[in-house]
């Protein structure tokens, strides 16, 4: 694949708009059976992620926390923040009971997604010797409303380590979700999810091999 460049005027743009919308999506309630972008970076410090051995403990914890109630189809962990992009399931089971109402659904994906940071927050306090954690309870998160923007969410996702000047090639960057939608393998994502929105695997590769349609996506971006 051709590395998709971005100039410098066009980054400056982009994030001005993301930077404007990120605290509008502070309290965005979840609710069961629809997408969401959710969107993370360091409460304090320039980092969140130090080692290979960060990225590992992050998604073995997050698989471990809400895998079984969202349908986790991309991810992007960079150094200094994350993009996660979920469905959230309609039927979820808590203590051997089915909850089935969308807004107790999200309270529990809300709750799931706030111990996640608890416990990364702890072990990277424990292993950097920081006192304070890196990560507080917020997230900015945004609802989105249909398949095209869903296709499009992921792709963005996807190109970002490369928007972002952190690898020059956002196929073999090892912190996302791309590498693993190449695999045989089953993997924490939902390749089935991903497939029924891209049609076929062909059509997932064209489509990443396109720049991002910033006109279309920006409201749905949430960056600071």
């Amino acid at each position: 694949m051709s590395k998709i460049n971005y100039p410098f005027s066009f980054r400056e743009k982009v994030h001005k708009l993301t930077k404007k919308m990120a605290t509008q999506h502070l309290k965005l309630p979840i609710e069961g059976g629809k997408f969401y972008h959710i969107y993370k970076s360091a409460s304090i410090g320039d980092h969140i992620f130090f080692t290979p051995g960060n990225y590992a403990f992050f998604l073995r914890k997050m698989d471990l926390i809400i895998g079984d109630m969202v349908d986790l189809m991309a991810f992007c962990l960079l150094p200094n923040h994350f993009h996660l992009f979920f469905r959230a399931r309609e039927v979820i089971t808590i203590k051997e009971e089915y909850v089935d109402h969308p807004v107790e659904i999200g309270h529990f994906i809300g709750e799931g997604l706030r111990k996640l940071f608890a416990v990364y927050s702890a072990n990277l306090t424990k292993q950097e010797g920081i006192a304070d954690p890196l990560l507080d309870n917020n997230f900015s998160r945004i609802f989105i409303p249909n398949d095209d923007i869903a296709r499009q969410m992921i792709v963005y996702i996807h190109q970002n380590s490369q928007f972002h000047n952190v690898t020059d090639n956002f196929t073999n960057y090892p912190h996302s979700s791309y590498p693993l939608m190449m695999g045989k393998h089953k993997t924490l994502i939902d390749k089935d999810s991903i497939m029924t929105l891209f049609a076929d695997m062909q059509t997932f590769i064209d489509l990443h091999q396109q720049p991002t349609d910033w006109g279309s996506l920006h409201e749905y971006l949430i960056e600071s």
